[in-house]
């Protein structure tokens, strides 16, 4: 058996993997993927499964946690249970269109028996009829069926694959936005999409570019729009006024031209300098600041 396996990144974004019930059972899922055998099989044993995964936290996986675990797995459908002459055995359906490059003839499939024709059936459509069937061709003829060539009258077996994963909320807000200008569309434009992401969260700016969509605001009155959704201009902006001022994340106060700019911390040294040295410099910063994020300004008692 191989010292490991492949771990594909989508993994990460599969929804049954997601939907198990612990961060335990995620991690002893993948875990368990690098102990499969070449057809991605293994013995269903809770006893051996702990101690090959977890040897060293034997007291806290014990064999029934680590059965409820496999449990967790086959009831989202991502493992399936067989038997054989009385042993139990689990066998992983995706594995094997997940080990890219894999060389099965390099190793051993060990004493694991096959998995059962209705499993087969059951995740790839293919008979086994149509798998095992006997063939009196010339190998020559049929090295291109092994290739992908099926033969005359004979078509390629569809097999159900993932589903791609689900954009993220911040891929549907950039998504948005180029149907809002979509001869204008500029990466200045996205960029500043993303820092309002950071002040505001995918989900509220999300939202705005939904109702600009709504609205019919398309290009530079598109960018207006949004950033007057989420600053509230209209009620939300009077409630938050009574409220009390609470400091964007990841930003630092700067006094100067008679407010108080909140920067962020990577900025905080230009624009210091800006105002020891350079006044003209310091007033773009301070248009672009109070243009893009009037929120990160507050009166000041003095700028200096």
């Amino acid at each position: 058996m191989a010292r490991g396996r492949m771990i594909n990144n989508k993994i990460c974004v599969d929804r049954a993997v997601n939907d198990l019930t612990s961060d335990t059972s995620r991690l002893a899922f993948t875990w368990l993927i690098t102990f499969l055998d070449c057809e991605g099989r293994c013995e269903s044993d809770p006893a051996i499964i702990a101690s090959q995964l977890f040897p060293r936290r034997r007291k806290e996986i014990t064999d029934k946690k680590m059965a409820q675990l496999i449990d967790d797995w086959v009831r989202r459908g991502l493992v399936e249970r067989y038997e054989a002459d009385g042993v139990g055995y689990l066998w992983f359906p995706s594995f094997a269109k997940n080990q890219v490059g894999l060389r099965k003839d390099r190793e051993s499939s060990g004493d694991i028996p096959p998995i059962p024709d209705n499993l087969l059936r059951k995740h790839s459509g293919v008979t086994p009829d149509h798998i095992r069937k006997p063939s009196a061709k010339h190998p020559a003829e049929v090295e291109g069926e092994v290739e992908g060539e099926f033969p005359s009258g004979e078509h390629e077996p569809e097999v159900e694959g993932e589903a791609s994963p689900p954009p993220t909320v911040k891929e549907l807000c950039h998504k948005v936005l180029r149907e809002l200008m979509p001869t204008s569309y500029r990466s200045k434009y996205g960029e500043q999409l993303d820092e309002w992401i950071l002040v505001y969260g995918d989900t509220e700016v999300y939202g705005a570019v939904q109702q600009a969509l709504t609205k019919q605001k398309f290009h530079a009155a598109a960018m207006s729009y949004i950033l007057g959704t989420l600053t509230g201009r209209d009620a939300d902006r009077k409630k938050a006024a009574v409220m009390p001022f609470v400091p964007p994340p990841g930003r630092v106060p700067v006094k100067a031209l008679g407010k108080v700019y909140y920067v962020k911390e990577c900025d905080h040294i230009a624009w210091g300098n800006a105002k020891n040295t350079d006044e003209a410099q310091l007033k773009r910063y301070a248009e672009k600041l109070e243009r893009d994020f009037p929120e990160c300004v507050r009166p000041g008692n003095n700028g200096n």
